[in-house]
């Protein structure tokens, strides 16, 4: 897993297949798009995770990209949690992702 140490493993949600699924209502980035990700870009996901007592089944967060190996990313999560208990991710924290779970890219 490219040196990526977890106490938990989260599973991200596929942006692309939630995109094929909701047509109208959902827009994951395109090809073109995530093509040109690499170190220094700035991507959104979501990590999903079952219910917790607050109604909770997923949180998204940003990550900074820091290594591209082909369509797998690792990169350092840079923002505050509230669902860590449940899905083990937390600020600075370094995630490995792919292409596919890329909701959105800033910048």
């Amino acid at each position: 897993m490219l040196g990526i140490e977890r106490q938990m493993h989260p599973e991200f949600r596929n942006a692309q297949q939630i995109a094929r699924l909701h047509t109208e209502t959902f827009q994951a980035p395109t090809p073109e798009q995530l093509a040109r990700i690499g170190p220094g870009s700035w991507v959104k996901l979501s990590v999903a995770f079952s219910e917790n007592s607050d109604g909770m089944d997923g949180e998204r967060l940003w990550v900074e990209v820091t290594e591209r190996h082909g369509n797998r990313l690792i990169g350092r999560i840079d923002n505050e949690l509230v669902a860590t208990r449940d899905h083990g991710l937390t600020r600075n924290g370094r995630v490995e992702f792919s292409l596919e779970h890329v909701y959105d890219i800033s910048g």
